[in-house]
């Protein structure tokens, strides 16, 4: 799941509670370990980090430090170094965060612009007088800017919460127009986040349950989101989702159901 992990950092006279970024996520592979960061990409962990990240997240720094202790033999002095040097490094790589920082006005125009396109996908969805292609076409296009904007986890959380009137929306014909969308109308590179979102959106207002998913693949390492209801994969190519491990998923939040249809 994409919730965040924590992470203990013990100095000498002060404990500072870290916490994986809200769109990070780690993931061990066969050919290594890797932090991947739903917006940014991803970052390899070299050697023992991967086991070490494990470790401080399940049990804070103490737990890191036993661990390194444990397994190679080395002093608790060099283990507390070796967890220090890490966790600084992935606070200057902003994977990892520190409490929660106020915003100036310039920091909270992506936000705002995020809202925006939310409020307008709200109304798009919730006009039946659009066809099912216009309809997507259009949310293709606001999901497109409020990636660009706030990044797709953010995204995904804020379109998760729209409250949409129900329409009478076949599931095979959301599949066709995301797909025709995708490829023959809309003119911006759209990749599988604004695919998936226009999905979640339209399959949830079709009364679907709808899960979003984020995979990746370790050899070359690649990451992949796509939408699923009971285990039909649309708007994609259900072969192409298969290869992926599933990392992060996200279902509906509690108590925001669509509205009734009677």
């Amino acid at each position: 799941m994409a919730r965040a992990s924590t992470i203990s950092t013990a100095s000498d006279l002060v404990a500072i509670r870290w916490r994986l970024g809200p769109a990070v996520v780690l993931s061990r592979t066969p050919v290594g370990s890797y932090l991947c960061d739903l917006d940014r990409g991803f970052f390899k962990l070299e050697g023992c980090a991967g086991e070490i990240v494990e470790a401080a997240a399940q049990g804070g720094s103490a737990a890191a430090v036993e661990f390194l202790v444990s397994r190679y033999g080395i002093s608790r002095d060099l283990a507390n170094s070796d967890v220090q040097a890490l966790q600084s490094r992935l606070r200057d790589e902003q994977l990892v965060e520190r409490g929660l920082l106020r915003r100036n006005a310039i920091q909270r125009i992506p936000a705002s612009l995020g809202w925006l396109c939310a409020s307008l996908a709200s109304l798009v969805v919730r006009s039946s007088w659009l066809s099912l292609q216009r309809s997507v076409n259009l949310l293709l296009s606001l999901a497109w800017v409020a990636v660009r904007a706030e990044g797709f986890v953010s995204t995904q959380r804020r379109w998760s919460v729209l409250v949409s009137v129900p329409r009478i929306l076949p599931l095979e014909g959301i599949h066709e127009a995301i797909l025709d969308g995708s490829c023959r109308y809309f003119s911006l590179p759209v990749s599988c986040k604004e695919r998936a979102l226009t999905g979640m959106l339209l399959l949830r207002a079709a009364g679907f349950d709808a899960t979003v998913f984020v995979g990746v693949s370790p050899s070359p390492f690649l990451a992949h989101a796509w939408v699923e209801t009971n285990g039909f994969v649309v708007g994609d190519v259900v072969d192409v989702c298969r290869q992926f491990r599933v990392v992060a998923q996200w279902e509906r939040p509690r108590g925001h159901a669509a509205e009734s249809r009677d």
